[in-house]
């Protein structure tokens, strides 16, 4: 009774006299302290205990046993249950064979059919099993993990849960970390490779990129009219959209009329505008409608930056070379130097295929004699 703690203790203080036999301080702690097990209960547990992977088979019968006998199942039912808790199919069928009445000529079979790398580690009078006799009166003596020998384990267990060696997810001690999205152990939902992989499309989205300029006499550079207002941009070819920051937008009380857009941009990042404006764009005399995606100030270095929205337009001719960029309109007459002809030597012009031109155009030809000169 010295060993008594908590509320047993109390009762125990709280008695008026302790002179009573054993039959008597049985009777006392029953009647303090009542326990009912609940037969369901202790039939669910044992329907559920399995034998586990790499745990010792004695382990397994010995704890299916103890609660085979809360279950007050004896005899072949008893054999039944314990063969139906096995998880090697191989095993189950062989016992199944033997046709065992008592649950101990099962376990002489078992003993001499389990695995040597299963063998209970004895070296230690500590272990953590008990004896077989404790273990039939008090289950929680058994350690919920089995020692396993290793000495002739071929392979080492690894964990990923916490990428940790020595066993496997499903006995990790730390929280277990599993995606939502392909259901996996060891990552989370943002670290997944789906998401990765879709970061990777590039569906729907526009290519353009923020230019930097630091040459004031670079072609590139237009002075152009916005709606009637005076505007300094920079013309990149390579983009197929028209650019605007907000604080011009905001300047000329531009009212958005289409969504914002995903835009690829320099270093393969993605950023999104605040939405479309329609404008009236002239560059070097050429006028265009044109629709523009506003940004942040801090993606252009102008508050301009025409794109292929405009260049690309069936009236707009882009006319360049090594020192400028020139826009026409389709209509434009070039100014040809004049030339003085030599009636007396003509020159005859041959093009080797039928070619139907509308307006100024490349077209390969040759002549048939020697001349120097211009050909227009």
């Amino acid at each position: 009774m010295q060993k008594l703690q908590g509320l047993a203790k109390t009762w125990y203080e709280s008695l008026n006299s302790i002179l009573f036999s054993w039959d008597e301080w049985q009777g006392k702690l029953l009647s303090a302290f009542p326990f009912e097990q609940n037969y369901g209960q202790s039939l669910e547990d044992m329907i559920r205990r399995k034998s586990k992977f790499s745990e010792p088979l004695e382990v397994y019968y010995y704890e299916k046993l103890a609660l085979l006998n809360r279950c007050d199942i004896e005899g072949k039912r008893a054999v039944e249950c314990i063969i139906h808790g096995l998880s090697d199919k191989t095993m189950k069928s062989s016992a199944n064979a033997l046709r065992c009445t008592q649950p101990d000529q099962l376990l002489q079979f078992l003993m001499s059919n389990k695995d040597p790398s299963q063998s209970l580690d004895r070296s230690n009078s500590k272990g953590q099993y008990a004896s077989t006799s404790e273990s039939l009166t008090n289950k929680s003596s058994f350690s919920r993990t089995s020692k396993v020998n290793n000495n002739n384990s071929h392979y080492e267990l690894f964990c990923f849960n916490c990428k940790e060696k020595g066993h496997p997810y499903l006995k990790c001690p730390k929280p277990l970390i599993q995606c939502a999205k392909c259901r996996r152990v060891g990552h989370k939902t943002e670290n997944c490779a789906i998401n990765l992989g879709n970061n990777n499309k590039t569906d729907n989205v526009q290519k353009t990129m923020c230019i930097l300029t630091s040459s004031p006499n670079s072609k590139f550079l237009k002075d152009c009219i916005i709606n009637d207002i005076p505007v300094k941009s920079f013309v990149d070819l390579g983009s197929e959209v028209t650019l605007l920051t907000q604080s011009l937008a905001a300047t000329l009380n531009l009212k958005y009329n289409s969504p914002p857009l995903p835009l690829r941009g320099f270093g393969n990042d993605i950023v999104h505008s605040s939405g479309g404006v329609d404008v009236e764009l002239s560059v070097d005399g050429v006028r265009g409608r044109v629709r523009c995606q506003v940004v942040d100030d801090s993606f252009l270095d102008l508050p301009l930056l025409i794109g292929q929205s405009f260049t690309e337009q069936p009236h707009v001719i882009v006319y360049k070379n090594a020192l400028e960029l020139k826009f026409l309109n389709d209509n434009y007459e070039f100014e040809f130097p004049r030339l003085d002809f030599d009636d007396n030597k003509p020159v005859t012009i041959i093009v080797p295929f039928d070619v139907d031109i509308f307006g100024p155009a490349l077209v390969k030809a040759h002549v048939d004699t020697v001349t120097n000169g211009d050909i227009l």
